[in-house]
C-alpha cells in the first residue's frame, strides 16, 4: 500500500478515503486522503501545488467571492458591540466598559459582537498593523479597519482582490495579489502586530513554510490567529469521506487541536491556545448529506 509523509510530524500515513469527489464545487477528478496515526492529521496525496490550484479556483471555487453583510443598522447593536469589545481593549467609555463586563458573560451575545470570528477577532492595540493571508474579498479587513486597525491582505484570486478594492474601498497598497506562500510580500521582518489566517491554512501545501514566514513578519509580542476545520470533529468521524470539511481538492490538510498546536510550535510559536467551536451543526449536516 502506498504511503505519504505527514506534513505536520513527518510520520508515515495510510490511505483512509480513496477516490473522493468534489461534491461542493464540481471540480473534476478523484482524490485520495491519507491519515497520520501519530498526530491524526488527514491530508490529500499527492498534494496539489498552489500553481495547480489557482486555475481550479478561478474556474470552480466561488467561496472566496462571497460578500457577507458586515453593516450594523441597529444603534443598539452597535452600542452593545462597543461595550463588549471594550473587554478586549477596544475604545469605550467607563459606562460602556462596565456594561461590557456583564454582557460578555453571555457567550452567544459575545460571539455576535465578535462577528462570529472567535479568536480571529484579535484584541485591540492602538496604531497597530494587521495582515490577513488569503483575504478573499476583503470583508474581514474592512471590519478590522472600521475598528481602528491598519490593515493589509494578500490573495491569489485577482477577481476577489478587485471586489475588495471596489466594494470595500481597500486600496491597491492594502490588498495585494500574490501567492499564499508569501513570496511576493513587500514587507520586511517584524512588520505586523497581528496576522490572520482564516480558513486558508488547509488550502496550503507547505504549511510549515508559510507559518515560518508569518512568524518572521510578526513583531515582538504579536499574535497569529487561525481558523481551520477540525479533522477530528464529531462531524468528521460521523460522515467520513462525505464530511463537508473534507472538500477535495481544495482542502489539502485537515488538522486537529493536537496537530495544529504541534505545527505552530514547530515554527517558533511559544504560546499556543486552541479552541474548538461548534460551527452551525445544521449547515454541516445538510452539506455533508
Amino acid at each position: 500500500m502506498a504511503h505519504a509523509r505527514c506534513v505536520v510530524c513527518d510520520s508515515n500515513t495510510e490511505l483512509i478515503y480513496p477516490e473522493c469527489s468534489d461534491y461542493f464545487c464540481g471540480a473534476p477528478g478523484k482524490y485520495d486522503y491519507y491519515f497520520c496515526d501519530e498526530c491524526k492529521t488527514i491530508q490529500l496525496h499527492p498534494l496539489i501545488s498552489e500553481e495547480e490550484l489557482i486555475p481550479l479556483y478561478q474556474q470552480y471555487y466561488t467561496e472566496t467571492l462571497a460578500l457577507p453583510d458586515i453593516s450594523t443598522t441597529s444603534s443598539w447593536k452597535s452600542f452593545a458591540r462597543r461595550c463588549i469589545l471594550s473587554q478586549i481593549g477596544y475604545p469605550a467609555d467607563r459606562i460602556e466598559r462596565i456594561l461590557g463586563f456583564f454582557l460578555s458573560l453571555f457567550p452567544p451575545i459575545r460571539e455576535k459582537a465578535y462577528y462570529d470570528l472567535g479568536y480571529c477577532f484579535v484584541p485591540y492595540k492602538s496604531q497597530c498593523r494587521l495582515l490577513e493571508i488569503g483575504c478573499g474579498t476583503g470583508w474581514f479587513l474592512k471590519i478590522m479597519q472600521n475598528h481602528g486597525w491598519e490593515v493589509y491582505g494578500i490573495e491569489p484570486d485577482a477577481d476577489a482582490v478587485e471586489i475588495a478594492q471596489k466594494h470595500y474601498g481597500l486600496t491597491k497598497n492594502q490588498v495585494l495579489v500574490g501567492t499564499l506562500s508569501l513570496n511576493e510580500l513587500p514587507f520586511p521582518r517584524e512588520s505586523f502586530d497581528a496576522i490572520i489566517i482564516r480558513h486558508v491554512i488547509e488550502h496550503v501545501p507547505n504549511p510549515k513554510e508559510v507559518l515560518a514566514k508569518a512568524f518572521q513578519l510578526l513583531r515582538k509580542g504579536g499574535v497569529i490567529a487561525l481558523a481551520t476545520p477540525n479533522g477530528r470533529s464529531l462531524a468528521s468521524r460521523w460522515f467520513g469521506r462525505y464530511w463537508r470539511g473534507l472538500t477535495p481538492p481544495w482542502h489539502l490538510v485537515l488538522y486537529n487541536p493536537t496537530s495544529i498546536r504541534a505545527l505552530l510550535k514547530s515554527v517558533g510559536f511559544a504560546k499556543v491556545r486552541v479552541r474548538t467551536r461548534v460551527f452551525p451543526a445544521h449547515w454541516v449536516y445538510t452539506a455533508s448529506q
